[in-house]
C-alpha cells in the first residue's frame, strides 16, 4: 500500500472519529444563488423555496415549493437536462424538474447505511446526467444511477467536501486531507478508488482546521482543476500533466460558509447566520484568473499560475446572495426585499477589459488573438464561435463586449 494512501486513511480516521461525538446543531437559513450550466437560468434559494429566474429578462419563471419548513436547503446542483438536485439539513436528497417545478423523486438511503448521517456537503452530476454523487462531511459519499434513481454504490471511508466530474465515468473528490480520483463503471456494480492525486500538506497537523480542502473547480478551458482551503491555500492540478503544477496562498483566506467551533471539547460545524458560501457561489475560475468575493464585498482576483493578485473592485449594494455565471464574466445577486415575495435580481459585468474578453474568447474556443479596436463588433466575434463552444458563450460575449464599448 502506498505511503500516501496510508496517510490519507489515517488522517480521515482522525477526522471521522473526532466528529463522532458531536452533538447536532440547528443550521440557520441561508440565501444563495446558482446559475444553470448553460447560463440561461438562475436558481435562488430562500429557506425551503427555490426560485427559478430567466437571465435574459431577469423575471421569475418558476417557484419550486419543497414544503419542508423544518429542513432548509444546504446544496443545489443543476444537471444539463434541467433537473435540480436539492439536499436538505436532514441529509435527504430530492430531484425536481426546473421547467415545471415538480418533484421527480426522493433518493432513498437504506436505514442501516452509515452514509449521509452527517450534513451533505456536495452534489455533482456527471456530464451525461447518468450519475449523481452526493457526499457528506464525515460519512463518505453515495453514487446514484439517475436512470432509475437507485443507489449505485456507497463508500463509507472518506470525507466528501467537494466533487467534480472529469468525464461521464470519472470524478475527483476533495476529502479534506487530499484529492482522490474515482472511476465509475456503469457496466459493473462497484466504484473503485482509482488514484490519490495529492495529499494536502497544510492538513497534516490540523485535520479539522482551516487546512482542509473544501472546494474543487475547473478553469474555463477544463485544463486545470483548482483545489482550495478556507485558509487560502490554492492547489492547481494540471489534467494533461497529471501533476500539481502550482501552489499559492490568497491573503487573508476565503470567506467560508462553515465555522468550526468547540463545545465541551467536541468539534462542531456551524453555519453562520448570514454571508456567502465561497465554495459554490462566489468563487470563479475564468481561464487563468481566480475571482472571489471577500467578506467586505470586495471582488478579488489572482492569477492561478503566478499567485499574483491582479486587481480588486467593490460590488455596490450587494446585500444578499451572489453567484458567478458559468464562464465567470458576469455576477448575479439579489437586492432589496425582506421576503420571497419582493426579491429582485440584478446581473452585472464587473471586469470588461481587453484581457477579460480575450480570456472569455479562449474559453469559448476562439484561439486567435483578435485585433481589438476601441469599439468591438460582437457579431464578428460570434460568427467565429465553434459549434462545440459552451452554450453560455453567446450571452457572455455580448454582455462583456457591450460593457467594454460603453466604457470606451
Amino acid at each position: 500500500m502506498k505511503i500516501q494512501h496510508i496517510l490519507t486513511i489515517l488522517i480521515t480516521m482522525i477526522f471521522v472519529c473526532s466528529l463522532s461525538t458531536t452533538s447536532a446543531q440547528p443550521i440557520p437559513q441561508r440565501e444563495w444563488l446558482v446559475w444553470s450550466p448553460d447560463g440561461t437560468q438562475i436558481a435562488t434559494v430562500l429557506s425551503e423555496e427555490v426560485v427559478i429566474w430567466d437571465v435574459a429578462t431577469q423575471s421569475i419563471l418558476q417557484r419550486i415549493q419543497t414544503f419542508r419548513p423544518d429542513d432548509h436547503i444546504v446544496q443545489l446542483e443543476w444537471s444539463l437536462d434541467n433537473r435540480i438536485a436539492l439536499a436538505f439539513t436532514d441529509s435527504s436528497v430530492g430531484i425536481w424538474n426546473s421547467n415545471d417545478g415538480k418533484l421527480i423523486t426522493w433518493l432513498e438511503i437504506e436505514q442501516d447505511s452509515h452514509v449521509h448521517q452527517e450534513s451533505i456537503s456536495t452534489l455533482a452530476w456527471s456530464p451525461d446526467g447518468r450519475f449523481l454523487v452526493s457526499g457528506a462531511f464525515a460519512e463518505g459519499y453515495a453514487v446514484w444511477d439517475t436512470q432509475d434513481y437507485s443507489l449505485y454504490n456507497q463508500v463509507y471511508t472518506y470525507t466528501a467536501r467537494d466533487i467534480v466530474f472529469t468525464d461521464d465515468e470519472h470524478f475527483i473528490l476533495a476529502m479534506g486531507s487530499g484529492v482522490v480520483s474515482y472511476h465509475v463503471d456503469a457496466s459493473s456494480t462497484d466504484s473503485n478508488l482509482k488514484e490519490i492525486l495529492f495529499i494536502n500538506p497544510f492538513n497534516s497537523e490540523h485535520p479539522l482546521g482551516n487546512g482542509s480542502l473544501h472546494v474543487l473547480k475547473y478553469n474555463t478551458t477544463n485544463e486545470f482543476i483548482i483545489a482550495a482551503t478556507s485558509a487560502g491555500e490554492v492547489f492547481v492540478w494540471g489534467i494533461q500533466q497529471n501533476e500539481l503544477t502550482h501552489i499559492f496562498t490568497v491573503e487573508d483566506g476565503f470567506p467560508w460558509q462553515v465555522e468550526l467551533v468547540t463545545v465541551n471539547d467536541n468539534p462542531q460545524f456551524l453555519l453562520p447566520d448570514g454571508g456567502f458560501s465561497w465554495a459554490t457561489e462566489i468563487l470563479s475560475i475564468n481561464d487563468d484568473i481566480l475571482t472571489f468575493i471577500d467578506e467586505e464585498r470586495i471582488v478579488q482576483r489572482y492569477n492561478i499560475f503566478t499567485g499574483e493578485q491582479i486587481e480588486t473592485d467593490v460590488i455596490p449594494d450587494l446585500h444578499r446572495a451572489a453567484g458567478w455565471s458559468p464562464l465567470g464574466g458576469r455576477i448575479a445577486y439579489l437586492t432589496s426585499g425582506s421576503s420571497e415575495d419582493d426579491i429582485q435580481l440584478e446581473i452585472d459585468v464587473i471586469f470588461s477589459e481587453i484581457e477579460d474578453i480575450q480570456r472569455l474568447l479562449s474559453a469559448c474556443g476562439i484561439e486567435d488573438n483578435m485585433d481589438m479596436e476601441s469599439v468591438i463588433d460582437a457579431d464578428e466575434i460570434l460568427a467565429q464561435l465553434p459549434t462545440s463552444s459552451p452554450v453560455s458563450c453567446n450571452d457572455e460575449i455580448v454582455a462583456l463586449v457591450s460593457a467594454y464599448n460603453d466604457t470606451n
